[in-house]
């Protein structure tokens, strides 16, 4: 539920908690003042300030987009899957599952994340190999025009299907049923975070380039149409693994364009909740709108399953 509304700024700014700190409160009247904002400015009840954007904020915006806002945590995600156990099958210690699960799964980071690092792998399973080689090869055409994200590329492989740092977990949990579920929070690793800091650097520097002022230089954008807006919005599909939820045809680089992406097509790919969040409809007409731009194009993009709704970044499979 909405507890306050903030209306200095072009657009409101919604918050669905009390409290909130007033450094995240100024920075999100910031963001209201843009001209490109769509509708209003999101603050979940973990709004908090943060480097270059409000931690907890949902924006959506229109003509433009706001790498900052976008972040650097690029293909980090959320994922919960339902086992066929339940509580009774666990054992009474969870030991030996944490230490199997360690010994699986690529975690943390050593040696500057240089060869040998513990949360790389060493040769990459084959099954991880091919899950993202349609990926890779979009993220090397990307690499191609910004040879400095090349060195973060090239580690890409390594870090596919790994967990990552900091407050990334594979937690093992039960619902209501007594139900077994597998939670697994991943992080973005390096190339997320190169591509998004490299992308940040290039927008403030367009803002440079044209004379734009801004009340915070981290809210600099690329127009939609200018040089760099189609290329960094390929960028948030290439090296993330919730790309595989769109086909893969869609997402090879001679003929996915997002430029040519219709609004219908975009409010179609939204999550349910980020819609109702910021007050986008999304109806009957836009779901066969985007059927039709799939026909017409020759994509062939996947009108997506509900539990493959994307907020960027994040997926939440609730069934299976």
């Amino acid at each position: 539920m909405i507890q306050k509304i903030l209306s200095n700024g072009k657009v409101p700014v919604k918050i669905w908690t009390s409290d909130i700190e007033s450094e995240a409160s100024s920075q999100l009247e910031l963001l209201a003042q843009l001209p490109f904002i769509f509708k209003h400015v999101a603050a979940m009840p973990d709004v908090h300030w943060g480097m270059g954007a409000t931690i907890g904020s949902v924006v959506a915006t229109k003509g433009a987009i706001i790498p900052a806002a976008v972040g650097v945590d690029i293909g980090c995600g959320m994922m919960a899957q339902r086992t066929s156990l339940t509580a009774n099958d666990l054992p009474d210690s969870l030991h030996a599952l944490r230490s199997a699960i360690e010994a699986r799964v690529p975690h943390g980071r050593t040696n500057n994340g240089g060869p040998g690092d513990r949360g790389a792998w060493g040769d990459v399973p084959s099954a991880v190999a091919g899950a993202v080689s349609e990926q890779l090869t979009s993220l090397a055409a990307i690499v191609a025009k910004y040879p400095k994200i090349a060195q973060a590329a090239q580690r890409a492989p390594l870090h596919a299907g790994t967990l990552g740092t900091g407050n990334h977990f594979i937690e093992v949990c039960l619902d209501e049923e007594n139900r077994v579920w597998i939670m697994l929070h991943s992080g973005s690793r390096g190339i997320g975070n190169r591509i998004g800091s490299y992308f940040i650097e290039l927008a403030k520097g367009e803002m440079r380039r044209w004379f734009v002022n801004l009340p915070d230089a981290d809210l600099a954008y690329f127009p939609q149409g200018s040089q760099y807006f189609d290329d960094y919005c390929a960028t948030q599909l290439a090296p993330s693994p919730d790309a595989e939820a769109l086909r893969r045809e869609s997402l090879h680089p001679p003929t996915w364009y997002p430029r040519k992406v219709p609004p219908a097509a975009i409010r179609a790919m939204l999550h349910p909740r980020a819609a109702q969040l910021l007050d986008i409809d999304v109806s009957a007409a836009d779901r066969a709108a985007l059927r039709a731009f799939a026909t017409t194009t020759n994509l062939r993009l996947a009108m997506l399953p509900a539990k493959y709704r994307l907020i960027p970044s994040a997926r939440h499979d609730p069934d299976d």
